[in-house]
């Protein structure tokens, strides 16, 4: 609690640099120094990535970096840190910052970054506040998924996928894939089957598309939501199956690889890891192909247009219209 003491900003702690295609350093920014000349009440920079996942974005002449940090000390709890998201948007031509602040994400564990072509939009798992899966858009988050448990409770229960465009939909701009349990109880930290949904987000409102076929109603932060989705896997409760690690990869014209790895539950800290799935959606979340499993826990399995090395799809030139991997 003690260091980095109040209101001191420090050197070297996170730096953003702009290079050219020949390693020429267009500009070397020391975050948190530009931070303060910016704005002398922004956040500092406390441990940042200290417990998530970290995303650089760039579009529009704007670069994007969201992270995690430490609050300053909480003398009610010790003096002990908080745990929140930290949003940073500087010139992309000059590195100058302009803007120290976001949406309030408390304990994001996992964000992303997406450039739409008007705006950067801020993508967040947020447990303890707001308790919902975030979409920020121009810096207002809007609710995904309401995630079920008490205001401040660190298990969500849910996992981070991605946010992508949708091209051709006059009404529903983005499509958005996640991995939640599709139960409503909470008294256990696993309490159902974790599977695998989409929501679609209106492009003018941000609002949610009421009309896709599947509910789960939760209770939380102590009030009752019904989020409408659509699952695309079916887990139950007997087979003790899992989705996780959830990523969507657009690959034009509105058709979308969704990928998770799916894990066997077995009550203790060993759990199956059984491999990595794919599945060929459109924007509906209508599922044109698969599940195809592609890889699995002990060895790299190759098809004749896709692989997937230490977590990472590469789509090669396979026919995406007939699903093939």
């Amino acid at each position: 609690p003690t260091y980095p003491p109040l209101d001191t900003y420090r050197s070297n702690i996170v730096r953003v640099v702009k290079v050219d295609p020949d390693g020429n350093v267009l500009f070397n920014v020391d975050l948190d120094i530009a931070r303060h000349a910016f704005n002398n009440n922004a956040e500092m920079i406390i441990n940042p990535m200290t417990f998530a996942s970290a995303r650089l974005a760039v579009g529009g002449n704007e670069i994007a970096l969201v992270h995690s940090i430490n609050t300053d000390p909480d003398w009610n709890i010790g003096g002990a840190r908080h745990q929140k998201a930290l949003s940073t948007r500087l010139n992309a031509t000059t590195g100058a910052v302009t803007r120290v602040s976001s949406v309030w994400v408390s304990h994001s564990f996992d964000q992303r970054l997406l450039y739409d072509g008007a705006g950067i939009i801020e993508h967040h798992l947020g447990d303890a506040y707001p308790r919902y899966i975030v979409f920020a858009r121009d810096h207002t988050s809007y609710p995904l998924l309401h995630i079920k448990g008490n205001l401040g409770e660190n298990n969500t229960r849910t996992r981070l996928g991605n946010v992508a465009l949708i091209e051709n939909d006059p009404t529903y701009g983005y499509i958005a894939l996640f991995a939640t349990e599709s139960t409503a109880d909470t008294g256990s930290v696993i309490n159902g089957p974790r599977n695998l949904a989409i929501v679609r987000v209106n492009r003018s409102d941000n609002s949610l598309d009421p009309t896709l076929p599947d509910t789960l109603t939760v209770v939380s932060a102590g009030t009752e939501y019904t989020n409408h989705l659509k699952w695309l896997t079916q887990y139950t409760a007997v087979s003790n199956l899992h989705a996780e690690r959830p990523k969507l990869v657009s690959i034009g014209n509105d058709q979308y690889i969704a990928l998770w790895e799916e894990w066997l539950y077995t009550g203790s800290y060993s759990d199956t890891f059984n491999g990595v799935y794919a599945l060929l959606i459109d924007a509906q979340g209508t599922v044109l192909q698969g599940p195809t499993m592609i890889t699995s826990a002990h060895h790299l399995q190759r098809g004749d247009d896709a692989f997937l090395l230490d977590g990472r799809a590469a789509w090669m030139t396979g026919n995406a219209a007939e699903g093939k991997l």
